[in-house]
């Protein structure tokens, strides 16, 4: 016997995996008034509970605020906090930092571009995993989930951790002092921090995109926070920075390159750029949970776009405010610009506040990172790129007890938010980063991290003229992107490479 689900499409009672077939199909065969009716139907999620009712359309899914919390999330972490003296490093002078950021995003946002297009071709949760296959095929799409979840994503999240457990060791540490935190404990507390969020985001279907709503105002009050005293101080002449001395001006270089060779000015900005870069990842994730938002047609540009154009304009305000205020020297020479920026001037007791917002930051980070791969988790588990144990499926802990409430059965539409999280796959994906956190150092980890997203952001990109010839017979896309935008951010990823090639050769 069959049950009949509300789009009429037969499902086998026994609940064994429906096959990847029958899902595109199901795609494939609505009638052109059932499409009218519900433009924002997700073949991803709607047999997860075949022997229910089909829940409301606009049910447990995701607004356009909770995208733009959770590309805002990734994107403001722990770099934007650190990453200036690296760039700084690269550069002459605070007009050629400045223009280093404004750069990256704008080359971040080609590739944003690129996925737009892609993603309203392909409007499916598991974003990068659905453009590939539907590019190359399974084989591509399988090792693209693999090495993510295997290796990216643990090594980006056992990042964040680290940056936390820095700053929060730092937040108690004395203010004069320049010894680090012991190993342990920078190792529990970071350890601490990441299974806090994974369990907060495993009590919910909501809790994750709602945190990273709450995260995403402190990010932007701590970016709006820096420049409004960087500004401030340069208002009341509290300026300590290049324009200090009235000989040094800010488009002036005050160090001496190295030699004047073209290969070495151009190295230098490589290098610049794939600091600055490194801090705006995170934009493609959205693509994860694409399928989930109430309407992608609408949503997905819209946050895409908003989130880059928030964050760069915060970026780069961030950095004029550094710049006003520390000489180029001084954020060279420290990993911690924004504590030394706070500690001039505010005193020691603005350190210790500094720090806890930067935790927090990161904290908000990992929480992005955590309800992203978990639900590229249960994609990759339906397109059986892995085990079925990995989709969404209630997990009794073992300190809970089964509900003696009395009252009204629950009705079978009804579903607990519990059993709408990919429990399993959360745990798992922590479990990876915590071995990465404990046994990797910082450089090994950026490498892998970069390695590999470069790596399939190549083949990504280059999927953008593979669907455009398929369109001839298939259709026209929806949106499409200037032909520039892959093509300038296809480069971006050779130059991203030789970077990593480079640090790993030295």
């Amino acid at each position: 016997m069959a049950v009949t689900s509300s789009s009429a499409h037969p499902v086998e009672e026994d609940g064994a995996p429906h096959s990847l077939e029958a899902d595109d199909l199901q795609s494939q065969g609505r009638s052109s008034a059932d499409t009218e009716a519900n433009e924002n139907w997700n073949p991803n999620t709607e047999l997860l509970y075949p022997d229910r009712p089909t829940p409301r359309p606009d049910e447990g899914k995701l607004s356009l605020l909770d995208g733009l919390a959770l590309v805002i999330g990734l994107q403001v972490g722990s770099g934007i906090f650190a990453a200036p003296s690296q760039v700084t490093l690269h550069v002459p002078s605070a007009v050629a930092g400045v223009s280093v950021w404004v750069l990256a995003g704008l080359l971040v946002w080609t590739g944003a571009a690129s996925v737009i297009e892609l993603g309203l071709q392909v409007p499916l949760n598991g974003g990068i995993q659905e453009y590939l296959r539907e590019c190359y095929g399974d084989f591509a799409a399988c090792a693209f989930t693999w090495s993510w979840i295997g290796i990216s994503r643990p090594a980006s999240m056992a990042l964040i951790t680290g940056i936390f457990a820095d700053y929060i060791c730092r937040a108690f540490l004395p203010a004069d002092s320049h010894v680090a935190a012991p190993w342990l404990a920078t190792k529990a507390v970071g350890l601490a921090g990441l299974w806090i969020i994974t369990y907060a985001n495993c009590t919910g279907a909501r809790t994750g995109p709602s945190i990273a709503g709450a995260f995403m105002f402190l990010k932007l009050a701590t970016l709006i926070g820096i420049t409004i005293v960087g500004f401030g101080a340069a208002i009341w002449g509290k300026m300590y920075g290049p324009d200090k001395s009235g000989r040094v001006t800010w488009a002036t270089p005050d160090v001496t390159p190295p030699d004047d060779q073209p290969t070495a000015s151009l190295k230098t900005l490589d290098d610049a750029l794939f600091a600055a870069l490194f801090c705006y990842a995170g934009w493609e994730t959205i693509g994860f949970f694409l399928g989930d938002m109430q309407n992608p047609k609408r949503d997905l540009p819209r946050a895409l776009t908003a989130a880059i154009s928030i964050v760069t304009v915060g970026f780069a305000l961030v950095n004029i405010s550094l710049y006003m205020v520390l000489p180029l020297d001084v954020i060279r020479a420290t990993s911690t610009p924004v504590v030394v920026f706070a500690q001039v001037l505010l005193g020691t007791p603005a350190v210790v506040v500094v720090s806890l917002m930067i935790a927090a930051s990161c904290i908000g980070a990992l929480n992005a990172n955590v309800y992203a791969t978990a639900t590229l988790c249960v994609a990759a588990s339906r397109r059986a790129y892995l085990p079925p144990v990995f989709e969404t499926r209630p997990l009794q802990w073992p300190w809970q007890r089964p509900s003696r409430r009395r009252g009204p059965a629950r009705p079978d539409n009804a579903e607990p938010s519990q059993c709408k999280v990919p429990t399993i796959a959360m745990i798992m994906n922590s479990a990876l980063a915590s071995v990465f956190f404990c046994m990797g150092t910082f450089t090994q980890l950026v490498a892998f991290k970069g390695i590999v997203e470069y790596f399939f952001f190549f083949f990504t990109i280059l999927g953008v003229f593979v669907l455009r010839s398929r369109q001839n017979t298939e259709g026209i896309s929806p949106y499409r992107t200037g032909s520039w935008n892959p093509i300038i951010f296809r480069h971006c990823i050779d130059v991203n490479y030789y970077t990593i090639l480079h640090y790993l050769s030295g």
